[in-house]
């Protein structure tokens, strides 16, 4: 814009982002028709959906009917339970080797996706 303030909707970069996810999606509703193919749009949104729904279900129905597990059976599954004698013993278990090796991992995750995406 040339007041320099925001759009209404917020960053405007993210707006021509939209624009031209939604002029390629326009495009290829085009296109794919005229050679031979078929544009199957989003198929498996709403199936996925009642997936989503059914275990949400599955997951409260469980909660409520089983009892508590004994938060000494539970301790250090998570965060919030890890004792600091489990944290050391932890954290003595790896080296620089094993940190370098996950950086490096995590920078060829992120080569790949900044590659691929154009």
């Amino acid at each position: 814009m040339a007041s320099g303030k925001k759009s209404r909707h917020g960053n405007e970069a993210i707006a021509a982002h939209l624009v031209k996810d939604a002029a390629c999606t326009g495009f290829l509703q085009w296109a794919l028709p005229r050679l031979g193919m078929r544009w199957p749009g989003f198929p498996g949104v709403a199936t996925l959906a009642v997936l989503l729904l059914v275990c949400i279900g599955v997951f409260y129905a469980v909660s409520y009917a089983t009892k508590a597990p004994d938060y000494a059976r539970i301790s250090g599954l998570t965060y919030g339970t890890v004792t600091s004698d489990q944290r050391s013993e932890s954290r003595s278990s790896w080296g620089f080797p094993d940190v370098f090796w996950s950086g490096f991992v995590i920078v060829c995750i992120l080569a790949a996706y900044l590659f691929f995406r154009g």
